[in-house]
């Protein structure tokens, strides 16, 4: 992520006060002015004074641009801020400045805790991001400037954790046959580094294989790789040792490299959003870049399978919070409530629920309707590797969680595994003492400790929902909700659509869909494909054939279910889902085989072969 500008034709010169009116027709800023304890006296003046000379200092920039000084004064003020800026725009800025402007803050007394003491410290800066990726970039930038920063996340080691945690306490730190040949030739004629982006993960290893052999230097990135490869692909991308990065939309998010000359869109984004902040990492340093995106019909079945893939059927919605519902409770909190432990993987290959929908299902329950709170989850499953040492050390310990570790766990060829939570009822000890045992045998270094099997725990806030009737009501309004979701999802990929066939520049056309206008007033770009060609791409019209009833057949005769509609629909149409996994039915020739049809219509049709088995789609629950 840019730290500064984006030096984008799109968004560079908007004038401040158009951008904030922009953002107010989609998302207000927001400032809540509520009191803080280490609450800023108001001066203006010396905030954007000590706000610039740490830009000029610490950055080598001279300005803010759009809405950066506003973002970071309301801050130093005090304010809870929340400033949603396009791509590019140096959203980073607007914590990074703070961060290090309280301290000359507080220094020049300009707060009214240092009135009260002056050996009160500024505190640090906490910054939640939702990528390892985006976090390591940005710490190596202010590391690079000198700025002490650090990133605590999964990847550390238990002694590295504990040496952070040490510095903090210390203040240390503050057509698709077509589109192949077409690629190349584009990657042939522009040179630069590059990004192509696709949507599976599979197509992105399959795509640098291909481009691999091409004699193209080139590396894959998606989520599914390890930390260690996809840091290494990314600190090749930054170094200049790749030129291309083929990659899933978890590549890009605080990639702040400014000469990044091409952009590609293999597959079409999912949304104008989406596509926007992808092609902002084009150009930032000022130089011609190029971005470029095949558009093909045989694509979109691919968007439409994600999206329909994530609304569940009610009857499975219903059976899932039932289950949620009227789980017994496994323990109470130390003071009160009790908690409830779930398997999500378990649950959702229980009820065919995918994970991303089940994580939002179980969200809403907490967030909207206050039934529950997600508390620090635990692992069910515990193996661990004895080292040189396990055996003596084992021998000389009499504590009774050591004891009870050693006289319960089971070993294997090589691992030891152990229930902890069995272990725990057998013996008496607490879980937590036995746990605490382990991680002190890992951290010396006596075992390997693995763990698996995440459970989530909850706590009990409220009278949980016991009759099928009071579970019914709430099925109703998530049910509701998430076929809106779906509404939504497949608009907004219209969207895109619609964009990119559209009958104007398509530059302007992107501007004005966030609010916007072309810099100084300019009608259109001048260098996109419909401003250099003067007519719009059309697409073939959407075919809609009938529906193939000898295809719904087979798949009636391959799968006996009938008592879910959207699972046979899925089927048809090949979209995977834990149930059809399960029953390994994405094995079979009918798996995919009607996916040309308008999945409406085939839903249609499975609906009427499920109620003439029985299936009552309206039955209402209690």
């Amino acid at each position: 992520m840019s730290d500064y500008g984006s030096d984008d034709d799109l968004l560079d010169d908007v004038d401040a006060d158009e951008l904030l009116s922009a953002g107010s027709k989609r998302v207000n800023p927001v400032h809540n002015n509520v009191q803080q304890p280490s609450k800023r006296v108001k001066q203006t003046s010396t905030y954007d004074d000590i706000a610039r000379s740490i830009l000029k200092r610490e950055f080598g920039y001279d300005d803010f641009r759009h809405e950066q000084a506003a973002a970071i004064r309301a801050i130093l003020n005090g304010e809870n801020t929340l400033a949603v800026f396009p791509t590019g725009a140096g959203k980073s800025l607007c914590y990074q400045i703070p961060a290090i402007a309280f301290e000359e803050l507080d220094a020049a007394g300009l707060t009214e805790r240092q009135s009260k003491t002056a050996a009160i410290s500024s505190g640090i800066t906490i910054v939640v991001s939702p990528l390892i990726a985006l976090m390591k970039d940005q710490v190596d930038a202010l590391q690079r400037r000198g700025i002490p920063a650090a990133c605590l996340d999964s990847t550390k080691t238990s002694d590295e954790q504990k040496s952070i945690n040490a510095s903090i306490r210390e203040e240390a730190f503050k057509t698709k046959d077509d589109k192949f040949p077409r690629l190349l030739k584009f990657l042939k004629d522009h040179d630069g580094p590059t990004l192509v982006y696709v949507t599976t993960q599979k197509q992105a290893e399959g795509l640098a294989d291909d481009l691999s052999k091409s004699r193209h230097s080139v590396a894959c990135f998606h989520a599914g790789l390890s930390t260690e490869q996809k840091t290494q692909t990314q600190d090749a991308f930054m170094a200049g040792k790749v030129r291309i990065v083929v990659a899933t939309i978890a590549f890009g998010m605080g990639i702040d490299k400014a000469d990044i000359r091409n952009i590609l869109h293999y597959d079409i984004a999912s949304t104008v959003e989406e596509y926007s902040q992808q092609v902002g990492r084009a150009g930032r340093d000022g130089k011609p870049s190029f971005c470029m995106l095949f558009i093909c019909r045989d694509d979109f079945w691919l968007r439409e399978n994600f999206v329909r893939g994530d609304l569940p059927s009610r009857q499975s919605l219903q059976n899932l919070l039932e289950d949620v519902f009227l789980h017994e409770p496994t323990s109470k909190l130390p003071g009160g409530g009790d908690v409830i432990k779930l398997n999500q993987l378990s649950l959702g290959k229980k009820h065919d629920v995918r994970a991303s929908p089940l994580a939002i299902i179980l969200a809403t329950i907490e967030l909207r309707f206050g039934l529950i709170r997600a508390i620090t989850p635990e692992y069910s499953d515990y193996q661990f590797e004895a080292g040189p040492g396990y055996d003596a050390h084992v021998k000389r310990d009499e504590s009774p969680e050591t004891k009870a570790i050693v006289n319960h766990c089971k070993k294997g060829r090589r691992w030891y595994s152990i229930d902890i939570n069995a272990v725990a009822k057998l013996t008496g000890q607490l879980r937590a003492d036995i746990l605490r045992k382990l991680n002190e045998f890992n951290d010396t270094g006596l075992i390997r400790l693995k763990a698996s099997g995440v459970l989530n725990r909850y706590k009990v806030l409220k009278t949980l929902p016991s009759t099928p009737k009071q579970i019914g009501v709430i099925t109703d309004k998530l049910h509701a909700e998430m076929e809106d979701r779906e509404t939504d999802a497949m608009k907004r990929f219209q969207a895109v659509c619609d964009l990119l066939t559209d009958s104007r520049c398509f530059a302007q056309a992107l501007t004005r869909y966030f609010g916007m206008e072309l810099p100084n007033g300019k009608p259109q770009c001048g260098h996109c494909t419909y401003c250099l060609r003067g007519k719009p791409v059309v697409l073939p019209p959407k075919p809609k054939p009938s529906v193939d009833m000898s295809g719904i057949r087979d798949i009636l005769a391959a799968c006996d279910v009938r008592d879910d509609p959207r699972f046979l629909a899925r089927i048809a149409f090949g979209i995977k889902s834990p149930r059809v996994a399960a029953l390994k039915l994405d094995r079979t020739n009918v798996f995919g085989s009607m996916q040309g049809h308008e999945f409406e219509s085939l839903l249609r049709e499975f609906t009427k072969a499920c109620e003439s088995a029985g299936f009552n789609p309206n039955a209402k629950f209690g």
